[in-house]
C-alpha cells in the first residue's frame, strides 16, 4: 500500500492583523509543511483577508491574489506538491465571488471553483 502525506493547514486570523504579513505568515508555514514532502497542501476558506467583513475586505480582493497566488505557484513547482489554495475573494463585474484553485505538481493551475 502505498501512502501519501498530506498537510492541512489551519490560519488563525484576527481583524487587526495586515494583511500582507498574513499572506507571509501563512506562505511561509506552507513552505515548512512542503519541506515534508507532502504530495497534497490545502489551505482554508478566506485565509487571506480574512471572513470578518466582505464589505471591508472586498476592494482589496485583486491585491490579495495577486500577492498569494503567484508565490503558491511557484512553491507547488519547487516542491513538486498539489496545492489547494483555500478560497479568496474574487471581485468582478459579475459580483463577489468566495474563489479556490488548485495547483498541480508543476505548478500549472488545473482547476478554479467559484
Amino acid at each position: 500500500m502505498n501512502l501519501a502525506k498530506i498537510a492541512l493547514l489551519q490560519v488563525a486570523t484576527t481583524a487587526e492583523e495586515d494583511i500582507s504579513f498574513r499572506i507571509n505568515r501563512v506562505l511561509k508555514d506552507l513552505e515548512t509543511a512542503l519541506q515534508n514532502q507532502v504530495k497534497l497542501a490545502i489551505l482554508p476558506e478566506l485565509w487571506a483577508s480574512g471572513a470578518f467583513s466582505v464589505s471591508e475586505t472586498k476592494h482589496l480582493a485583486k491585491e490579495i491574489t495577486d500577492a498569494a497566488l503567484p508565490q503558491i505557484k511557484d512553491l507547488a513547482k519547487k516542491y513538486k506538491t498539489w496545492i489547494h489554495t483555500g478560497s479568496f475573494l474574487e471581485n468582478t463585474v459579475a459580483g463577489i465571488f468566495n474563489t479556490s484553485f488548485l495547483f498541480d505538481d508543476r505548478g500549472e493551475q488545473v482547476a478554479k471553483y467559484r
